[in-house]
């Protein structure tokens, strides 16, 4: 079984129990099941076959057109004048032309009250800690495994207190290709869970969680500022990435793997400017603080706009980044793999690596969820993500930003739409998806 545990720190920690060791074999459907799947049983009921075609002892090697065998020549290249030399994508492929909506199965059934809270499967850390928690001092379950932890990033400029620096584009990028931290982000993060899962994880998951307070909930004041925008007040991120090895016979777009969902809510800032642009556009109505994010609020709900409904632009929408970093990657990964760190990765084909969730052609849509799939990436992509996964989880730290691409200078600077650094601690103290959305404890 598993509990939750309120943490003094903020957020609630999933707690698991195992009773037997024997019974982490059982079938998950089981009625009489009740107990917190590890990562380890699932590893036992792979097939031997896998174990002959899987190799984790030598790294991949990553090169950056990223390109399947069967696709490469398919490849499109980024317009010189926009191309970033410190950026890379998933390679070109046909686009998967399903509506563009995340079909991944029935939003959970459950009442409102029975459904897991959003932020139950891990740890928040208060926003001042710096460190996170090791083996000698860890929240742990009963099973002695510690518990995914994460802190919000707080992105700022250089030299700011307790300020994440995140390398963003800056007016005049395209003849300097001069990078500066971001201002602060768009969005703040209010939750975040880890759960692994046999399928990315299905369903809406807004629909198969409480969502923290106000979180998608109608605001008089806020919904009266936000008639007429496309960016969300409430957005969800899922970002699904394979630890199954790739192999010939496997699903090339779906797979085991690990989930990390990020519940962010938009600031009262960004709100005041989206009401400001919806009102006149008059540069002398923004405030000193508001002045540097126009270009970027711009952006985000023009992104928004033309990338929402059964038709999307799916140029435009190629400009979403997902923006990874280590501080510890270079002492932990092969250098064929580190010196990628800190490298922007666009998200570039719709309906396949960009997978929109609730996502209809409208203005005032109060929640959207973008779904980043890296099980449709190519074969040596799919290979670091899992290689990484099996081998350096417990020890990895990762800081995980998103930003819409500026390529024109009324488009810059570019400012993050927010982020969170995590912890992913040990993998048995992640909690599988059909514990989690069953909302038993």
């Amino acid at each position: 079984m598993y509990r939750m545990m309120d943490c003094s720190s903020g957020g609630t920690a999933v707690i698991a129990t195992v009773e037997n060791d024997n019974d982490t074999n059982k079938n998950t459907n089981e009625d009489n099941t009740n107990v917190l799947l590890l990562k380890g049983a699932s590893q036992k009921n792979n097939d031997a076959g896998d174990k002959k075609n899987e190799d984790t002892t030598s790294s991949p090697n990553i090169v950056e057109d990223d390109g399947d065998d069967d696709d490469a020549n398919n490849e499109e290249k980024i317009e010189d004048e926009n191309k970033d030399d410190d950026e890379f994508h998933d390679a070109e492929q046909p686009m998967v032309n399903d509506k563009h909506e995340c079909n991944l199965g029935e939003p959970a059934k459950n009442p409102k009250n029975n459904l897991p809270k959003a932020g139950s499967s891990t740890l928040r850390l208060p926003r001042t800690s710096t460190e996170f928690t090791t083996k000698d001092n860890a929240h742990v379950n009963q099973n002695a495994s510690f518990v995914p932890e994460w802190k919000p990033v707080i992105a700022g400029a250089a030299g700011s207190p307790d300020c994440d620096e995140v390398p963003v584009r800056t007016k005049g990028y395209l003849k300097t290709g001069i990078k500066k931290p971001s201002q602060q982000s768009l969005y703040e993060i209010a939750a975040f869970d880890l759960i692994m899962s046999e399928n990315r994880v299905v369903g809406e998951v807004s629909t198969r969680v409480q969502l923290p307070d106000q979180f998608g909930e109608p605001s008089a004041t806020a919904d009266d500022k936000l008639k007429g925008v496309y960016a969300p007040k409430s957005l969800v991120i899922v970002l699904a990435v394979p630890e199954e090895t790739p192999r010939i016979g496997r699903p090339r777009d779906d797979g085991r793997g690990l989930n990390f969902i990020l519940y962010f809510q938009m600031k009262d800032i960004t709100i005041s400017i989206l009401h400001k642009i919806q009102n006149g556009d008059y540069e002398n109505d923004y405030t000193k603080e508001e002045k540097p994010l126009v270009p970027a609020v711009k952006l985000l709900d023009e992104w928004f706009r033309r990338t929402s409904g059964d038709d999307p632009d799916t140029e435009f929408a190629s400009r979403f980044k997902f923006v990874p970093f280590s501080p510890n990657a270079t002492t932990i990964l092969p250098s064929s793999m580190s010196k990628y760190n800190g490298k922007p990765l666009l998200i570039k084909r719709t309906g396949a690596t960009g997978l929109h969730v609730h996502n209809p052609a409208i203005p005032n849509v109060p929640l959207r969820e973008f779904c980043i799939n890296f099980h449709a990436f190519p074969y040596l992509a799919k290979q670091a993500f899992s290689y990484t996964v099996r081998n350096y989880l417990e020890a990895f730290v990762m800081r995980t930003c998103f930003v819409i691409e500026g390529r024109d200078d009324d488009e810059l600077p570019e400012v993050i739409i927010g982020g969170a650094s995590i912890c992913c601690s040990d993998p048995k103290a992640i909690v599988w998806d059909t514990a989690f959305f069953s909302g038993m404890k």
